[in-house]
């Protein structure tokens, strides 16, 4: 989509920590918690409610996360997911939350 920040920062480089063939990962920009990074899809999916649960990209995103976790030697994690505006949702293209309380190493 033209006007989504997501599917934009998808083709920015610079902003990307990690991704793999189906997801990225970027840093929040209002974090709430000393880690905070979303874990996206490269495809616009706006919500949960529109993603098989089996499908590629979901695994994709799953794999993602844990590949965060271990690159950056982080023992345990939040991985949220707020669906459609009623459930907090602000930006209209799927994406997680990563959270965690700290990191053995810098995530640059």
């Amino acid at each position: 989509m033209n006007d989504c920040i997501f599917c934009k920062l998808a083709n920015t480089p610079n902003a990307i920590i990690a991704e793999n063939q189906h997801a990225f990962a970027i840093r929040d920009i209002n974090p709430s918690a000393p880690i905070h990074l979303l874990v996206i899809p490269k495809e616009h999916i706006r919500s949960l409610n529109q993603i098989d649960a089996k499908s590629e990209t979901m695994n994709a995103i799953i794999k993602l996360a844990q590949d965060l976790s271990n690159d950056y030697q982080i023992a345990g994690y939040k991985l949220n997911c707020n669906v459609e505006s009623a459930g907090g949702q602000e930006v209209m293209h799927l994406h997680f939350h990563f959270l965690a309380k700290s990191s053995d190493k810098s995530i640059a």
